[in-house]
């Protein structure tokens, strides 16, 4: 139960919360662990850190979540530091190899995918777009080719489950990966 602060839900209660906690991070814990944190990243209220320990038993860790949990009356749920992490619709990871970051797309087991069905009374573009939009986001999410080509399967089977035929699917799946690529080729000449 709520007992005090902006109600939950409400337009302004992000925007209070962020600019709160944005200021606490910049004058707080920025400054106090900057030989500690290589990448720092908030939305809202998640948070991904890139951590650099600088001491042998990595005390600044223990102290970064104490300082975390202090500026409220609010506890943040951490994770114990990690080569691997969910972030938002990310899975991000640590390449043991190459050391290199990785990422693919992340999503929940509770997603129920329920894209705009075939009989809406949408414009046709919708799709179009919803397709094309969401092929975009998986080429940017995925590190891995073979990766994204599956997310790009689920898309096409879920849609087939909301009712979309076959050969429409087919069109704007190659109209849009045609147009992916086509960017993508133009980004890096």
């Amino acid at each position: 139960k709520q007992i005090n602060g902006t109600a939950m839900g409400t337009s302004c209660a992000c925007i209070y919360s962020t600019l709160y906690f944005g200021y606490y991070e910049r004058k707080i814990l920025l400054p106090k662990y900057k030989n500690n944190i290589l990448l720092f990243k908030r939305m809202i209220d998640d948070i991904l850190i890139i951590w650099n320990p600088t001491s042998p038993n990595n005390i600044e860790w223990t102290q970064f979540i104490h300082d975390l949990n202090n500026c409220s009356s609010l506890t943040w749920e951490t994770e114990a530091l990690s080569t691997k992490t969910h972030f938002l619709d990310l899975n991000i990871w640590i390449d043991k190899q190459s050391s290199k970051i990785q990422h693919s797309t992340y999503q929940k087991d509770m997603n129920l995918f329920l894209y705009i069905p075939q009989h809406s009374a949408h414009p046709a573009n919708t799709t179009k777009s919803l397709i094309y939009n969401l092929l975009k986001t998986y080429k940017e999410q995925n590190t891995d080719n073979k990766t994204f080509n599956q997310m790009c399967k689920l898309l096409y089977q879920r849609l087939r489950h909301r009712g979309h035929s076959h050969i429409t699917l087919k069109q704007h799946f190659k109209t849009s990966l045609n147009k992916i690529k086509h960017k993508h080729n133009q980004k890096h000449q």
